[in-house]
Formats: C-alpha cells, sequence, structure tokens
C-alpha cells in the first residue's frame, strides 16, 4: 500500500569530521568542526562555486570546470543558513540535482484519461531538491566530530552519496586551493628535531553501512568480487622536491582491490569496502564494480545512481514525517514545515541509540 502523497521518508546518518594526507598515521592531520566545514561551502555557494558536475572532465579553474561540466548532470548547495535553537545549533541546507535526461513531464487528464507531455526550453532539464540538518553544538560546548544528520529522501533525486561527493570534492578544492598545511617534529638526517610542513584536505563523511551482495528481480544475488579504481591521465613525480634530478610523467593508472583481502566480518567488511570507495572518490578514481553470480559468471558495472538512492532505504535509519501539504521533488526555496519536521527527528534522542 503506497503512503500518502503528504508523507516523506526522511533518511538517518552520522555526518562525521575527518582529515587526510599523505604524511602518514605517523603525522595525523588536525580535524575541524563541521561548523566551520559547513561554513565554508556556503561561502563557495555565495561564490557560485558549490557546484560538482558528475562525470566531467574536473580542472583546477573554475571557468574551465564550468565549461566541461555544461552537459552532464550535477548536484549543488542551493541554500544554507544557521539557526540556534534552546540546546544546540542546526545547519540546514537544501541540495539540487540536475538531471540532463529528462526533459519531459508526462500528465494524464483524469475524466478523458488523454494524455501528453510537458516539455522545457532547450536549456531546461528536470530537477529535484532534498533537505539536509545537521545538529551542531553551541559554541563552548564539547565536539566529538560526529553530528546527527537528517536527509530529506527524493526518489530518483539528491542521493546521500551526492550529497557527501559534493561536500568531500567542495572541501578538497578549498584546502588545496588556501594551500593547508600542518606542522610537525620530525628528525633529520643528522638525528635533531626540525619542523616540517605537510599538506592535508578536510573530509565530511556521511556514514552508513554498504551491502556485499546486490540482487536483482530477475538474477539471483550477486556477490562482489573485486573493485578497480582508474584515473585518467594521472600525474607523478620521479623525485622529491629535494633531488637533484626530479622529472615528472603522465599514466593511466589502475588499482585493483581483491574482496579476498577484505575482513571476515561482515561489518567490518561494508565499513572496510565504503571507506575504499570513498577515499578513491576523493582522489578523482572511476570505480568499477565485479561481481560473481550464484552461476559462478563474473559481471561487472557502475552502480547507477537510483541503486545508490534504493540502498539508503536499505542500509540507513528511516523515519517518515507528515506534512500538512503534499510532498514535492522539486523546491525552490526551503520549506519551513519540513525543516521544523527534521529539526524535531535530530533531537529525538531514542532514534539514534541504533544509529553510529
Amino acid at each position: 500500500m503506497a503512503a500518502p502523497v503528504n508523507e516523506r521518508l526522511i533518511i538517518l546518518n552520522h555526518l562525521v569530521s575527518r582529515s587526510s594526507s599523505h604524511a602518514g598515521q605517523e603525522h595525523a592531520p588536525p580535524i575541524h568542526g563541521a561548523e566551520e566545514l559547513l561554513r565554508i561551502l556556503d561561502m563557495r555557494r555565495s561564490r557560485g562555486e558549490a557546484i560538482e558536475y558528475l562525470g566531467a572532465t574536473d580542472h583546477e579553474d573554475e571557468k574551465i570546470r564550468k565549461e566541461n561540466g555544461f552537459r552532464h548532470d550535477f548536484v549543488r548547495l542551493k541554500h544554507f543558513n544557521i539557526t540556534q535553537g534552546e540546546f544546540c545549533k542546526y545547519a540546514v541546507m537544501l541540495f539540487e540535482h540536475a538531471d540532463q535526461t529528462q526533459k519531459t513531464f508526462p500528465v494524464i487528464h483524469r475524466r478523458n484519461l488523454a494524455g501528453r507531455e510537458l516539455s522545457g526550453d532547450e536549456e531546461e532539464v528536470g530537477a529535484s531538491t532534498a533537505h539536509v540538518v545537521v545538529r551542531l553544538p553551541n559554541d563552548g560546548d564539547y565536539d566529538d566530530g560526529s553530528y546527527r544528520c537528517a536527509i530529506e529522501h527524493v526518489h530518483s533525486g539528491v542521493s546521500r552519496k551526492l550529497i557527501s561527493t559534493l561536500m568531500r570534492r567542495q572541501l578538497r578544492r578549498h584546502a588545496r586551493n588556501e594551500i593547508w598545511t600542518f606542522e610537525k617534529f620530525i628528525k633529520n638526517k643528522k638525528g635533531k628535531p626540525e619542523i616540517k610542513k605537510y599538506r592535508y584536505s578536510p573530509k565530511l563523511d556521511l556514514l552508513a553501512d554498504v551491502a556485499r551482495a546486490l540482487a536483482d528481480g530477475t538474477a539471483s544475488a550477486k556477490v562482489l568480487t573485486s573493485m578497480t579504481f582508474t584515473k585518467r591521465s594521472e600525474r607523478r613525480a620521479t623525485g622529491r622536491e629535494t633531488s637533484v634530478k626530479h622529472a615528472e610523467y603522465e599514466a593511466d593508472v589502475a588499482i585493483k582491490v581483491a574482496m579476498t583481502q577484505a575482513p571476515k566480518d561482515s561489518t567490518e567488511r561494508r565499513t572496510w569496502v565504503q571507506r575504499i570507495r570513498d577515499e578513491f572518490d576523493q582522489l578523482g578514481y572511476t570505480s568499477q564494480l565485479y561481481y560473481r553470480s550464484a552461476g559462478g559468471s563474473e559481471m561487472r558495472g557502475k552502480v547507477h545512481q537510483d541503486v545508490e538512492g534504493a540502498a539508503d532505504l536499505l542500509l540507513c535509519p528511516k523515519e517518515i514525517i507528515s506534512l500538512s501539504s503534499p510532498a514535492r521533488r522539486w523546491r525552490d526555496d526551503m520549506c519551513d514545515e519540513m525543516v521544523a519536521a527534521l529539526r524535531e527527528l535530530v533531537d529525538r534522542d531514542e532514534l539514534w541509540t541504533r544509529v553510529g
């Protein structure tokens, strides 16, 4: 039985702040609070930069990046604000996704059953929006880097994966442009202590489990056997900055990760898979998943966005909220009623005993 149109499904997640660096585990970079990082996203939004073109060739120059992504699907941060509550703050965001394949909208007359398609002009494409609310500690309160997060679920629209992708890529661009570094004391070749600077970038992750076996309506379960990550024209250096000889080269890089290396425990395995995919996604690699069916044959393919959205329904805790009017797939501005309902969910302590 279908849910009434004035109800909306909400996905519950934990937003976790982390940092990454090539300095190694012994030189851990600093961790930034979610409010600081989200305000960076808002700053980029105000400059028209908080947008990610899916599948387009990336570029450091924003103008060239937008030109490359002109005919690609994209996700962007449309609106943002931080409001003060009685015991905490709330970061409220509205994300928008554009689907280049959607150019028409079919409608049918209720009485005579005549149908037709409504279409936009040449430059208009289908769009959807989703509200996200993150609960933040007040200034001076304890901050452990993990925050309650409620995401409006929109079918074939803004998924948890798209939101996470935008956050990670935008923060990486900011850290690269601003040359974020941290300092550590090390011993030089003579054994004397000296200060060395390392580059790093912050991350905001939306945590959820990932299933190891996928199944569709017509085939037996397909078990994930390996993952391949590919990056075209990867630039590498053959020497260190202090070397006398220093040269660079470009090559197509492919890294294969076999599932035989995964932990045997099912929970640890799901977390292991997700972390690897997220890490290579942040570095700009394209992922290819390989499966083995019940018959033993191997197949491959990308995880379709609709599958990712459906996976959210299986992997994440969920709640349903009621609205006074029918739920809408796209909004030009934030819905106060929706935001109030999401704030109530992140404040309800009993919902979060099973999350994280």
